[in-house]
């Protein structure tokens, strides 16, 4: 259908949108409120409080997986969307608290290879976080995770290099599916990628409505990723539902975003052709 072309297009579109200006549900607005920041050593205090199984996404369609290696089970399942449940990491806060207060960090994009992820990364990364920033000790930590993931999905994608885009300008403001094969998301820093699972999303208003309030059945199970929690989604139309919450439109945020190495390539062509 003509919404369903709408909405493909939104989805493979990498352009900034403005603020979504639709009222907001009670649901909404509760959501917005601002919490009471917490202070670092709460990443310390909670290692393995934060993973119990009351906190954990699922549901139908939800692969729930152990570890990066069983992702490889999610890509043979029927299922819509892979997790791995993480911890944030002490000293996750402070670092990502520096880098987006004191650069000027938008985006990094480029084609990392699964026998050299690492250095493709840190050539990646070179030109756009200063050399103290680097020379930090958690900025290895944070390398290091980034380069499992990416060897992960390039598993995954049964592929030897993938498409990488780490950045803090997260423009998905409408709920929407992804129409690409796989799409790897980890939220470093912020708030995560809010989830609308089956039975959450009204899917007949998500294909014929521009109001995104009508596509939100029950508001309270909404569902939102955690910072450091890997999520893979399958694409096409029944894809799971999601969108950049709301807070994460104006507030400090990191997230990385991987796909195949055709997707940036396309990117890039059209760049070259514009």
């Amino acid at each position: 259908s003509l919404t369903e072309h709408k909405r493909a297009a939104h989805t493979s579109s990498m352009k900034k949108r403005k603020p979504r200006k639709v009222s907001a549900s009670p649901g909404e607005k509760r959501r917005k409120k601002k919490q009471p920041q917490k202070d670092e050593t709460d990443a310390k205090r909670r290692p393995k409080a934060s993973l119990s199984n009351a906190s954990l996404i699922s549901g139908a369609g939800i692969f729930n997986a152990g570890g990066l290696s069983k992702l490889n089970e999610f890509a043979n399942s029927k299922d819509h969307l892979g997790i791995v449940h993480r911890g944030t990491p002490a000293g996750s806060k402070t670092y990502f608290r520096k880098l987006v207060e004191q650069v000027d960090f938008d985006e990094a994009q480029g084609i990392v290879c699964k026998s050299h992820a690492k250095d493709d990364l840190r050539r990646i990364l070179a030109a756009k976080i200063p050399k103290k920033l680097r020379g930090h000790d958690f900025y290895e930590t944070w390398l290091s995770d980034m380069t499992e993931v990416c060897k992960t999905f390039c598993d995954v994608l049964k592929s030897k290099a993938v498409s990488f885009w780490v950045g803090s300008d997260r423009g998905c403001v409408r709920y929407h599916v992804d129409w690409v094969p796989f799409r790897m998301l980890v939220t470093y820093h912020g708030k995560g990628t809010e989830l609308l699972p089956d039975g959450v999303a009204d899917r007949e208003a998500f294909l014929d409505s521009n109001n995104d309030n009508q596509v939100v059945e029950d508001p309270n199970a909404v569902k939102f990723m955690r910072p450091w929690d890997i999520a893979l989604f399958r694409g096409g139309p029944d894809g799971v539902v999601h969108r950049t919450p709301d807070s994460a439109l104006d507030a400090p945020t990191i997230l990385m975003r991987l796909d195949r190495k055709e997707f940036l390539d396309a990117i890039l062509e059209q760049e070259d052709a514009a």
